[in-house]
């Protein structure tokens, strides 16, 4: 499925694959793991993400720094993280 996704170069379209969220991981919801970025609660080293629905995972990561950078996408709703 493609889905339509403003990014810092525009607005581009990104193949997305969609999975059932996993035991592994924690699941938070985007305004939740922006904050523990902004804060410091995350670095890239600590692990890495994916954008998520309030159902399902994706195939797009997401990292600490892209945040910070004010480039991460905003039309999904959560984030699960891995920790390393």
């Amino acid at each position: 499925m493609k889905v339509k996704c403003t990014t810092c170069n525009g607005t581009k379209e990104l193949e997305v694959n969609y999975e059932d969220s996993t035991e592994y991981g924690d699941f938070f919801t985007l305004k939740e793991f922006i904050d523990m970025c902004e804060c410091g609660g995350f670095i890239d080293y600590d692990g890495h993400g994916n954008y998520a629905t309030a159902e399902q995972c994706t195939n797009i990561n997401i990292s600490p720094s892209h945040v910070m950078k004010k480039i991460h996408l905003t039309e999904f709703t959560h984030v699960m993280w891995y920790n390393r």
